[in-house]
């Protein structure tokens, strides 16, 4: 029934490719794209784990001037930024107390976290609800851990970031179209 509940929900069965998968591996796009599927099926746990901090989190974290759940897209890429403020974006980004240290001491593996965070804010900064100066901030929330284990790695935004993610789905769709 778990599994069920979430194969329905609607950004389980949104068909566009999504922010959240745009800085990855270019096989999944691939996969994604084609609308082809491995037969085993997906454990679904930690997503929907984290979906259920997050909607926790937006009850707490909504006030004046900040919204949650907010939609946004750029250059064709949908995505729905987890909080934003007047001059800020932020995603939520649920994992273990150990990748959360590893993330912590190097942030570049964050790659794929960074372009999805940086495309919500290329989107809203586009639609004019951000400035162009905003800041990008992933929340970093080990399941594991303790109040004391969450950080929050802030950068101003750059659009190269956003721009590397739509480029390499572009570059997916022309190596498809190739065969």
């Amino acid at each position: 029934q778990v599994r069920d509940h979430d194969a329905a929900r609607p950004r389980s069965v949104q068909s566009a490719v999504g922010w959240s998968e745009v800085g990855g591996c270019r096989a999944y796009l691939g996969f994604r794209l084609a609308d082809a599927w491995p037969s085993d099926d997906t454990d679904t746990w930690a997503a929907q784990r984290g979906t259920a901090i997050h909607e926790y989190l937006e009850k707490i974290a909504a006030a004046p001037g900040v919204r949650v759940e907010v939609d946004t897209e750029y250059r064709g890429i949908p995505g729905h930024a987890d909080i934003v403020g007047p001059d800020w974006v932020g995603d939520f980004k649920t994992t273990s107390l150990a990748s959360s240290r590893m993330w912590a001491a190097s942030p570049d593996v964050m790659l794929q976290k960074r372009i999805q965070a940086h495309g919500y804010a290329a989107g809203l900064v586009d639609a004019g609800e951000l400035p162009g100066d905003a800041t990008v901030r992933l929340i970093v929330i080990p399941v594991d851990g303790t109040f004391a284990d969450w950080w929050a790695l802030e950068e101003p935004f750059d659009r190269s970031l956003a721009d590397m993610g739509a480029d390499r789905l572009e570059s997916v769709r022309e190596l498809m179209a190739t065969g």
